[in-house]
């Protein structure tokens, strides 16, 4: 899952799914959580352009 969650969203409908994940798995709390947050705050930020 970790894997899933840092690779980029190829458009809103699997970012809305990754944001699902995240929030269904409490990645905040895995070993690799703030990396996976950090991939989630890049897919948002490029689909909103900034």
């Amino acid at each position: 899952m970790v894997q899933l969650l840092r690779r980029p969203a190829p458009g809103l409908a699997a970012l809305a799914v990754k944001i699902e994940l995240v929030v269904a798995e409490q990645v905040w709390e895995l070993r690799a959580g703030e990396a996976c947050l950090a991939a989630l705050v890049r897919d948002v930020r490029g689909f909103a352009g900034v």
